[in-house]
C-alpha cells in the first residue's frame, strides 16, 4: 500500500488524511485495516462518489452501508483513497435478505478492484460480465462469482451454484465476502463463508465446486490498483456492515 492521499474533492464526500494508518478505523494488531459500516454516516477514510452516474443509492443507517435499487451499469459508490500494490485480503461483511413477495433473494454484494484511480467518474461501472480495467467478487442472485478483465467464473454446486439462498442461508442471515488479489502469482480467488464480519473465515464455506468452492481466474492487476464496494437489488437494498484488508 502506498499510502498516498491525491484527494481532489471530485464528486466525493467525506475525507480523512490519515486513512493508510495500519488497523485505522479499528483494526486489530495483525496489520488489517477495519471499517465499520454501522455509525449512521462514511465512515472516516472512505469515499463516497456521487458524481455522474453514481448508482445505486447508498445511504447510512445503524445497519450498516444501504445500496437501494438497480445497480445498472452506474459506477461503484463507495470507494477506498488507498493506492494497493502487491497481495491483499479484501473483505466484506453483507446480509442476504429474500426479496418481497418471496420471488427472488438478490442482495448483490460487490467488492472489486479497480486500475483506475478513485477519482474516475467512468471505468467503475458496475457490469454481470467480464470488464477492462475491473475484478470484481459478485454475488449473482443468488450464486456466487468472479469477473476479471478477460475471464470468469461462478459457483456450480451445490444446487447448481445458488448458495445465497435456503437451504444454505436464510432470510436476514449475514455472510462474509473473502477476496484475494494476489498479483505476485498472477491469480485472483472469491470465496463466501456464512457469518457476520467472519474476518478468520471459521463459518462454514459455501459452495463445493469449482475448486472446492474457492472460484479462481488467472487475473489480476501489477502496480497500483484500487478497491471499491458496491451492490445490486432491483426490489430492496443491499446492506453491509463492516469491510476489512489485509497485505498477504
Amino acid at each position: 500500500m502506498a499510502g498516498k492521499n491525491p484527494f481532489l474533492g471530485l464528486g466525493f464526500k467525506g475525507f480523512s488524511s490519515s486513512f493508510s494508518r495500519p488497523g485505522y478505523g479499528g483494526g486489530g494488531g495483525d496489520g488489517s485495516t477495519i471499517f465499520d459500516l454501522t455509525g449512521g454516516s462514511l465512515p472516516a477514510g472512505m469515499f463516497q462518489y456521487t458524481g455522474n452516474n453514481a448508482q445505486p443509492t447508498l445511504t447510512w443507517g445503524s445497519e450498516g452501508a444501504i445500496f437501494t435499487g438497480d445497480a445498472g451499469s452506474g459506477q461503484y459508490p463507495l470507494r477506498l483513497p488507498t493506492e494497493f500494490t502487491g497481495d491483499y485480503l479484501f473483505q466484506l461483511s453483507t446480509r442476504i435478505d429474500e426479496d418481497p413477495g418471496a420471488s427472488n433473494w438478490c442482495s448483490d454484494a460487490s467488492i472489486a478492484v479497480f486500475n483506475t484511480s478513485y477519482t474516475s467518474g467512468s471505468g467503475w461501472g458496475w457490469k454481470w460480465s467480464a470488464q477492462t480495467g475491473r475484478i470484481s467478487a459478485q454475488n449473482n442472485c443468488p450464486t456466487p462469482s468472479i469477473y476479471g478483465y478477460n475471464a470468469s467464473a461462478a459457483m456450480t454446486a451445490p444446487g447448481g451454484g445458488s448458495v445465497l439462498i435456503a437451504p444454505y442461508v436464510s432470510d436476514g442471515s449475514w455472510v462474509t465476502m473473502h477476496l484475494y488479489h494476489e498479483p505476485s502469482i498472477g491469480r485472483t480467488r472469491y470465496k463466501v463463508t456464512v457469518g457476520e464480519r467472519d474476518w478468520e473465515a471459521a463459518g462454514t464455506q459455501l459452495g463445493t465446486a469449482p475448486n472446492g468452492g474457492i472460484l479462481t481466474i488467472a487475473n489480476s492487476f501489477q502496480g497500483t490498483y484500487w478497491v471499491g464496494i458496491s451492490g445490486d437489488d432491483d426490489a430492496n437494498a443491499m446492506v453491509a456492515n463492516g469491510f476489512r484488508y489485509i497485505a498477504l
